[in-house]
Formats: C-alpha cells, structure tokens, sequence
C-alpha cells in the first residue's frame, strides 16, 4: 500500500467521523425535553431542580411540569417546558377549572431569547388579559425563563395556598407572538387539568374528549345520516311506502345525533372551550332550529297531497331541508379548523362526503337518463291508495 493509499484512507476515516460528529449534534439540537433530560443547564435559579417531580402534563405539544413543594415554606418550586415554535406557551391556575378568572405564567422565544410574563385573565378580550397584574403571589426574582436543546423552560415559586387544584395549559396561535404591549392574542388550543401540587396527582378534565364527541356526533348526525333521508327521498320513491318511511329513519335519527352535539357544544360553552367561535355556534343553532322545524312540519302540518298547497309545501320542505345539510357540512368543516383537530378529521370526513356525492351524482344521472329516455315516466308512478300518515 503506498502513501497516497494511506492517505486517502485517513482522509475517508476524519470525513466519516466528522459526519458522525455532526449528526450526533444535530440529534442533540433537535432533541425534545422531557422527564430524563438534564436540567443542570438552568443556572441561576432559586431553588434545586435535582428532586423535582415530573409529569407529562400534555403530550400532544410536549408539554412537562416539573415540581416540589418545601413543607417547611409551604412554597412550590415550578418548571414548566415546551418546544419553541412561533407560539405562546401558558401555565394558568383557576379556581373552577374556567380561563376566566384566572392567573396565568406565559412565555415565548422572541428572536431565541425567553421571555415570561405573569398575566391576570379577567375577561376574555385581549384588552381584559393584564401582564404583570397576576393574582398569584410569586417569590420575589424566581419568575425566569431559559432556552436549552430546543425547549423553553419558565420558571417560577409560589405559596401553595395560593395554587388550586386547577390547572389549565395553553398554546397561542402560531406565528403571532405577543407585541411590545405583551397582548395576547386569543389560544389555538387549550387543555383544563386537575392537579394536586402536594401529592403530585392529576388527571386531564373532558373537555378534550367531550370536543371529539361533539364532533363525532355531528359529523354522523349532519354530515351522514341527514344527506341519506335526503338522498332516499329524492332517489327512491319507486319503492313507496318504504322509502317514507326509511326517509323518517334517517332524518330522526340524524336530528338525535344533532341534538345530542348542541348539547355537547353547549357543554363545551360552559367550560370556557368555545369562547370566541359565535360563527360556528351561530350556525350550529340555525341548523339545529331548521332541522327542528322540519320534522315538526313534516309530521304534523304536512298538507295532503290532493291539497292545492301540497306542490307549495314540497319545494319549501326540499330547499329548506337542503340548505340545512349544506350549512351543517360547512360547518363540520369549520368546526374541524377552529378546534386544530387535524387532517385526518378533514380526510376521513372528505371521503365520506365524497362517496355521498358520488352516490348521488349517479343516481342523479339515472333519473335524468330514464327521464329523457321516457319523459312520461317521471315522476315515478306511485300508488295511490297510500297516504302518507302523521307521526305526531
């Protein structure tokens, strides 16, 4: 082997380590915090971090408390962590589990520098979240927020009877951090929590879960069963009187699935989730009222069909009752955007709806086929010895 030989394999063995080198690097640049990870770089604080308690307090963004409580001060050391991104993070503590009242420890990367700011929420427009106006009484000089392996870490010491057993955690909007007056703009998503600070015990409120239903209930009862009435009325009044009746199933079943998510948003209301989303309620309630109206017209002031206001009646029950489905397939989609929940919602949801349309398009085409071919043969012959009955 020559020398250039030998050389060129030094050069090969150096290139390959300093490309491992500066993976390993990379690996620990974009590391995320957690329980394991080391806090030692977090100098200059008030108190140890060396037997801190730590919980996962919301992993969908890497949210981590860590804790302790000095039983002879009675005052609870806190660390609160999350990944940077062009966000504001929040630790709140309220009485009722509500954002308002409520006290809040807020920070953010502002051009990677940290920034926390203790915030009093007395109302729920920018201009009622105070900085610097807490109710919380935090230990002189431990507010303190640091940057370290891409986390943002705030934190802060305070008696513990003035903590309750309510936590909330919330997450700003993305790219709109807060301006030289620190106002905040209003979450993209937050999480309600219990959590006993002495014994290190919590546990997530529903709100999360009660969200999903909501929109799992509507999505079936708007966005699937009402589209099927619709579609077996229109399509399949051949097979009379199975279809009626097939069509009420279909309708009243979606309208219990639709009331079953009011009541689900209206909970959502209560717990302070849907604070500022009044077009989506605006419209979930108009739906819900229309699609109230027609069941009650449709089964109890229904005209008959020799009635000369029969033909008046059914173009009122046909358009009404398709700007319903239309607004409430809106709205499922506004609903899916302002609660972040995700594209799978959005693609799960789409292929249902495009299979709806599908079915409706060829079906559609059938009748207007059969209508050209024999125009005398539509409207479907039907059986005139049946009446279509009340329901009340």
């Amino acid at each position: 082997m020559t020398i250039t030989e030998n050389q060129r394999l030094r050069n090969r063995a150096f290139g390959v380590i300093l490309f491992l080198a500066a993976a390993l690097l990379q690996e620990q640049g974009n590391a995320q915090d957690s329980c394991a990870s080391n806090l030692s770089g977090l100098t200059n604080i008030s108190f140890s971090t060396s037997s801190l308690r730590c919980i996962k307090a919301w992993p969908q963004y890497n949210y981590i408390l860590r804790h302790s409580v000095d039983n002879s001060t009675k005052i609870v050391s806190i660390v609160f962590s999350s990944d940077i991104d062009d966000s504001y993070h929040a630790i709140g503590f309220s009485r009722n589990g509500k954002m308002v009242p409520s006290s809040a420890i807020v920070g953010w990367s502002s051009n990677k520098i940290p920034v926390i700011k203790a915030y009093s929420l007395q109302g729920q427009s920018p201009d009622l979240v105070l900085p610097d106006s807490t109710m919380l009484k935090l230990v002189k000089g431990s507010p303190k927020a640091f940057i370290q392996n891409g986390a943002l870490y705030l934190t802060f010491q305070v008696q513990l009877d003035q903590l309750s057993t309510h936590l909330i955690y919330a997450i700003g909007p993305l790219n709109t951090l807060p301006g030289s007056g620190y106002k905040l703009q209003e979450h993209r998503d937050f999480l309600s929590t219990k959590f006993d600070f002495t014994t290190g015990i919590g546990s997530a409120l529903s709100i999360a879960n009660v969200r999903r239903n909501h929109g799992a209930v509507n999505i079936v009862g708007w966005g699937i069963l009402l589209p099927l009435g619709a579609i077996t009325a229109r399509y399949f009044r051949k097979f009379d009187p199975v279809w009626f009746y097939l069509h009420v199933a279909f309708q009243t079943t979606g309208y219990i699935f639709t009331t079953a998510g009011l009541a689900l948003g209206f909970s959502l209301v209560h717990k302070g989730s849907l604070v500022n989303y009044d077009r989506h309620r605006a419209i979930g309630i108009f739906v819900f009222v229309v699609v109230f109206l027609q069941i009650i017209l449709a089964s109890v002031l229904r005209p008959k069909k020799e009635a000369k206001i029969r033909k008046y009646w059914n173009w009122y029950h046909r358009f009404v009752g398709g700007l319903a489905i239309i607004l409430g397939i809106v709205n499922i989609y506004v609903g899916i955007n302002i609660s972040n929940a995700g594209n799978n919602w959005k693609v799960g949801y789409g292929i249902a709806l495009a299979i709806l349309l599908a079915v409706s398009l060829s079906l559609e085409a059938s009748v207007w086929y059969k209508w050209l071919k024999q125009p005398a043969m539509y409207p479907y012959q039907r059986n005139p010895q049946f009446q279509m009955q009340s329901f009340a």
